[in-house]
């Protein structure tokens, strides 16, 4: 368990590492062409030189940009997603930083205006005008229009990129932290379905060992040998998938193992087939067990002609489980009654049924149809998985 854990937390540092660098490289781009990039060509491919003023002023603007952009990145966006209103803290300080930038950027532009000034070539000198004549002067609302939409734009721009991305990013870690709390959920699920799957298993097979005991002791004891082999594959093989060959094998010992206490033994009607190209397929494992173990349990019904049919069969990318038995009439699964979503009640002793449609339904999904009910006075079960197209998510 604790190298599973290990190896799940070595994959999410590794799949850190190239979101780290696509957004270090986002910003990278973001703030070369949209920050810098304009400020260095309105200074190139002039005919004459730029004071250095000129130059550290522009520059000044940039950094004043994205002093703004990290500032809402890094300090006012995580700050106000934890508030109650976040949107009302985000626009309340955002108003305060805008307007925090203007006095700084219109600050810079009144300090080099002179130096733009004196870039400018002089006018011809004017004809003496007559006297009176108003001296025309330079409209202070231009200015200011020029200044609103030259230099106020990009504080807001910045804003609005550093919300984008943050915000993108805040819900692209929600919905990992959902799949990974949805992952935990079926993980937490599956292993209770396990282990309430594993003292079923014991307690069967212990009862007909001790079945045994008394009428072949010989028997009983390469029976507690079969079960040692079996246990250990149940309990201490932790593996979230196995070969289809192990798992077929184990059913086998299984329905051995049963047979003993059966009389007579060909009363039990067992195939297994594999196709060797499919031994190796991966599947979850202990999916049969159930199935098999209410076979024997509801089909022993004590009538010499009563019959187990078991049928595993593995070709084409499909794995199938066939089980039909014969049930007593006093039998809760001869009443069972399914619901809407085709579960028997508990009452009815569909416990183990239930259990097992969950865990097909948590790791296989639409890659397995499974049906159980009662035709007559016998007890049909048919299991098949497409593992062609399944992945198990076992874990």
């Amino acid at each position: 368990m604790h190298t599973r854990t290990g190896d799940i937390s070595s994959q999410r540092l590794f799949a850190a590492r190239p979101r780290r660098f696509t957004t270090f490289l986002t910003h990278l781009i973001v703030i070369g062409i949209i920050f810098i990039l304009p400020e260095m060509i309105s200074t190139m491919g002039r005919p004459f030189a730029v004071p250095w003023q000129i130059t550290v002023g522009i520059y000044s603007k940039s950094a004043i940009y994205i002093a703004v952009f990290y500032l809402n990145y890094f300090v006012i966006l995580p700050w106000a997603l934890k508030k109650h209103r976040p949107w009302m803290h985000l626009v309340l300080w955002n108003i305060l930083v805008f307007v925090a930038a203007l006095v700084l950027i219109w600050a810079i532009c009144e300090w080099l205006e002179p130096y733009w000034a004196s870039l400018k070539p002089r006018a011809p000198r004017r004809m003496p005008q007559p006297p009176g004549t108003p001296v025309p002067r330079p409209s202070h609302l231009l200015h200011i229009t020029k200044f609103m939409v030259r230099d106020s734009v990009m504080p807001m721009l910045s804003v609005a990129l550093s919300v984008a991305l943050k915000l993108s990013g805040h819900w692209k870690n929600l919905e990992e932290r959902s799949r990974r709390m949805t992952a935990d959920r079926r993980e937490q699920e599956l292993n209770s379905l396990k282990n309430q799957l594993n003292p079923h298993f014991l307690f069967n097979t212990l009862n007909t060992i001790y079945a045994l005991i008394a009428i072949n002791p010989s028997t009983a004891q390469k029976a507690v040998h079969e079960l040692s082999d079996m246990l250990r594959y149940v309990l201490y093989d932790n593996r979230p998938t196995v070969n289809l060959s192990q798992e077929f094998r184990f059913v086998s010992t299984y329905v051995d193992l049963m047979r003993l206490r059966l009389s007579p033994a060909d009363k039990v009607r067992f195939t297994c087939r594999c196709d060797p190209d499919m031994a190796s397929t991966q599947i979850a494992p202990l999916l049969f067990i159930p199935l098999v173990e209410n076979a024997f349990k509801h089909g022993n019904t004590g009538r010499p002609d009563d019959t187990i049919t078991i049928t595993l069969t593995a070709a084409d990318g499909i794995v199938t489980c066939h089980t039909d038995n014969r049930i007593a009439p006093a039998c809760p699964l001869d009443t069972a009654k399914e619901d809407a979503d085709g579960n028997r009640s508990a009452a009815a002793g569909g416990i183990g049924l239930q259990n097992l449609r969950r865990r097909l339904d948590l790791i296989y999904g639409k890659n397995v149809t499974f049906t159980a009910g009662a035709d007559g006075n016998r007890f049909v079960t048919d299991l098949a998985i497409n593992t062609s197209n399944a992945k198990e998510k076992s874990l």
